[in-house]
């Protein structure tokens, strides 16, 4: 595992345990989804499985660790129409922040870029809702961005400091966003920040 993977898994909270297995092969490995049991036993009119690849590890292991149990969360919680309209909106912002993140990127002139190292990860997912449809959406976009970030410091274009500038709004509009849907406690930009390993020391 790269120094560029770890600093992110500890920004975003992420599972390490599968670091092995991802570096023994330079093909895609599947990965394990965790909590499948949560969103199993929800009976949705909307339910769709997809194979989707991403290729950054701290993107993949967050999805991972999230997807099944933020997805249930979410469908539980948009039962109110109130309530869901709450969510909606940080989910836009999560769009916004991704968008904004990809035409910086696109008026950046980073060149031709090394991603041949990388060992992409297919993740099984279930979709049982128009926004978590969404968010996937999202976090592919994302997925590509954190990519070019990784290669771009990786070939010393950027600093790791300057990655996390480039990354930090996308991700504490992540945490928001996540929150949200599963009505945890809000926090304060200063928590979000401590807690993405982003505060200033």
């Amino acid at each position: 595992m790269t120094t560029d993977d770890s600093t992110l898994d500890h920004a975003l909270n992420a599972d390490i345990e599968l670091d092995a297995q991802l570096n023994a092969t330079d093909d895609p490995v599947i990965v394990q989804m965790k909590n499948e049991h949560r969103i199993d036993r929800i009976r949705a009119r909307l339910r769709a499985s997809a194979t989707i690849q991403m290729k950054t590890s701290p993107i993949s292991r967050v999805l991972r660790r999230d997807w099944n149990i933020v997805s249930a969360k979410l469908f539980l919680n948009s039962l109110d129409g109130d309530y869901q309209q709450q969510i909606r909106r940080d989910l836009d912002e999560l769009h916004w922040q991704v968008d904004d993140l990809l035409d910086q990127l696109r008026a950046t002139p980073f060149g031709p870029l090394d991603s041949s190292w990388m060992t992409p990860r297919l993740l099984n997912v279930q979709v049982i809702h128009p926004l978590t449809a969404s968010w996937l959406r999202a976090f592919r976009t994302f997925d590509a961005c954190f990519e070019v970030l990784i290669n771009a410091e990786r070939a010393q274009k950027i600093t790791r400091k300057q990655r996390f500038a480039f990354t930090a709004p996308v991700q504490l509009a992540y945490f928001s966003f996540k929150a949200t849907a599963m009505k945890l406690p809000l926090k304060t930009t200063d928590e979000l920040l401590d807690d993405a390993g982003l505060a200033e020391t």
